[in-house]
């Protein structure tokens, strides 16, 4: 890792001449040694979360590993998804490649920065693609939320009906996405009214928040746009419970998709709030953990799905999150 972060740190950055210019090798030093911290960080973070090397391979070694694989491909074909949402956010048409890349490189910024790491990639992504800096946060932000909420609140409670396993009410966090999903619903009514009451106001300072809210409203009158964001999002949740069911199957657990989904969903959406490297995915081992022993499942069998789930879902595809992030940089600096 320390000979790739040297070789990210030794390339040349052109000045218009043809040249290379100081200010130009400062930034690539800079943008070398970020990636190196950031990749201490991201170790330091993976070990806190799923414990010892050793006792983590106690745990895996009684599984399937085929299973697992299953779960990894399930897990990176969600940057596919989430892709294809955010290019519903904007009007600007995105590169689907290029766009794909991007939430590849959130995978790993996500696990060293939970939240901010990645939002900043994506706005400085959409700013590169020609979107107003107030749209960009918007669109990272405000949209990307309220899309995977509304997406994922039908998904969760058909989940909960459909599953065979019997899930009690207590056993996920249903009060947490229902009020996730109200205040998402709360808030989007308001920048809806806000947009309208501004839509004649010409200060200069009012600008920027007049284009985040138009940012909105124009999602929210294009079916193109809706389509993308909420089949994109809700995707993303699909292929999630797969990887989770995978991760079950891995070691021999009997609980069907749709209880994987309603538990992937409820977990998440609780453990994706919190804001410390290593805090979210930690609150998302011990929650998948505790939700499948209240459902019968061995605390052993449990523990160990809920790791490799872990591993599928963060820190495996971090390893080429990395390499995504740093060609990012030196293409978005």
């Amino acid at each position: 890792m320390s000979e790739v972060a040297d070789g990210a740190c030794q390339v040349p950055v052109p000045q218009d001449g043809g040249g290379w210019t100081a200010t130009g090798a400062l930034k690539s030093h800079a943008l070398g040694a970020l990636l190196a911290i950031s990749s201490v960080v991201a170790i330091v973070v993976a070990i806190s979360a799923v414990g010892s090397p050793s006792r983590v391979w106690t745990v895996l070694r009684t599984g399937d590993w085929a299973w697992v694989a299953v779960a990894l491909v399930a897990s990176l074909a969600t940057n596919l998804a989430y892709a294809v949402a955010l290019r519903g956010t904007v009007k600007v048409t995105l590169p689907l490649l290029a766009t794909t890349e991007l939430e590849v490189a959130m995978t790993y910024s996500n696990v060293v920065v939970p939240l901010i790491g990645g939002t900043a990639l994506q706005i400085r992504f959409l700013e590169k693609q020609g979107v107003a800096l107030p749209s960009a946060v918007t669109a990272g932000s405000v949209l990307s939320a309220a899309g995977a909420a509304i997406s994922e609140l039908p998904l969760f409670l058909v989940a909960l009906a459909l599953s065979h396993n019997g899930i009690a009410l207590g056993d996920l966090p249903v009060r947490r996405v229902l009020e996730v999903t109200g205040v998402v619903v709360v808030l989007l009514a308001l920048a809806i009214v806000a947009a309208v009451e501004l839509q004649h106001v010409q200060a200069k300072s009012l600008k920027p928040i007049k284009l985040g809210l138009a940012t909105i409203v124009d999602a929210l009158r294009s079916p193109r746009q809706l389509a993308l964001l909420l089949l994109g999002k809700a995707g993303a949740s699909l292929l999630y419970g797969a990887c989770l069911l995978a991760c079950i199957q891995a070691f021999d657990a009997d609980v069907s998709y749709w209880t994987a989904l309603a538990v992937s969903i409820g977990v998440s959406s609780v453990a994706a709030v919190i804001p410390l490297p290593g805090g979210n995915t930690g609150a998302g081992t011990v929650g998948v953990t505790g939700v499948l022993v209240a459902l019968g499942v061995h605390s052993q069998t449990a523990l160990a799905v809920s790791i490799a789930n872990q591993l599928a879902v963060n820190y495996i595809p971090a390893i080429p999150g990395w390499f995504a992030t740093r060609d990012l940089l030196y293409k978005l600096v």
